[in-house]
Parts: C-alpha cells; structure tokens; sequence
C-alpha cells in the first residue's frame, strides 16, 4: 500500500513538472513589441501640480436664492500657471476651455452629479460672459512668468425644477475638466 501511494504521488508530480516546464515553453513568446506615441507641442506654461485638481467650494445655496434670483451669487475660481516663457516677445494668448457632462435643461451648463438635483452650474469668464461648455474663451494676453486665469461661476435652477418649485436639497457636485490653448 505504501508503494502505491508513493508511485501515485511520484506520479503527480512528475506529470506536474512535465505540466509546468510545458507552460514556461509555451509562455516563451520570443519577445513582444511595445509601441510608444505621443506628441510634441510649444506649451509655453506649465501649471504646479498642487493647482492642478482644484475644488471650487461653492458652500451653502438657499433654495430661495434659486427660486427668487436668476441665480445664486458668483464664486470666483484661478486657474494659475507658472513659469511661462514666450520668448523675446515676453507675451502671448491663451484660450481656455471647459468639458463636463452637460444639463439636458439649460444647455452649456454643468450638470450636478447628484441625481435630479434641478439645478446646473453656470461658467463665465472673468469679465462676466458666459462660457459655455465645449466653447473656447477669447484669447487671454499672459506673459513670461507666472499668470492667474480668473473665472466665476454661479448655480441656477433648471426651467423644469424652477416652475415645479422640486430643486432637490442636499449636497452636489459637478467635474470639468478645462483645457488651454495657446494660440
């Protein structure tokens, strides 16, 4: 019994390494190509990676400011870049642009994350035009060295919500994602 048991177990493993040295032939592919891409482009700024993802806080909304207003009040946000470098000309331009998921009901505006909150936020430049998403800003003169984009932004109510009187409470959040240019 005891022979039987070994020559089975032997068995088991001999198969096993036979399996084994198999797979290490098998996964033996001679080498696989990687390709690498990308692109080379004249951005004369960079943005400090601490300003990179920023949290706009726009802090507590009355429903009555919604309901009574055109909109809530405006909350100015930066985008700051550093260590611009035109060259001998000193300046350029830079064009911003903003993408997010969009309000079905006021269109250009972000919608909120939180489901049916009856409410969308609207983006605007520094002078106080509106910016609608997937629309580049006019261009913006910046110089060598360090430069502040500044932006506003404001919640306003969806027709919907704002007639029916049902702008959900509760907390929301929105993400775009902005893109510069340098024309």
């Amino acid at each position: 019994m005891k022979m039987k048991l070994f020559h089975y177990i032997s068995t088991l493993l001999s198969g096993g390494m036979l399996l084994f040295s198999s797979f290490a032939i098998s996964a033996d592919t001679g080498g696989t190509e990687m390709d690498f891409s990308g692109s080379l482009v004249a951005q004369p700024c960079w943005m400090n990676p601490e300003f990179a993802n920023r949290a706009v806080d726009m802090g507590e909304i009355p429903n009555a400011d919604l309901y009574y207003n055109p909109h809530s009040r405006s909350f100015t946000f930066t985008i700051i870049l550093s260590g611009c470098d035109f060259g001998e000309a000193g300046e350029g331009t830079v064009t911003t642009r903003f993408e997010g998921n969009e309000s079905a009901e006021l269109p250009g505006y972000l919608a909120m994350s939180t489901a049916g909150t009856g409410a969308a936020i609207r983006i605007l430049t520094q002078q106080g035009a509106p910016l609608p998403l997937g629309q580049e800003s006019a261009p913006v003169h910046v110089s060598n060295g360090g430069n502040v984009l500044n932006f506003n932004a404001y919640v306003q109510a969806e027709p919907t919500a704002l007639a029916d009187r049902t702008v959900e409470l509760g907390d929301f959040t929105a993400t775009a994602t902005f893109f510069l240019d340098y024309p």
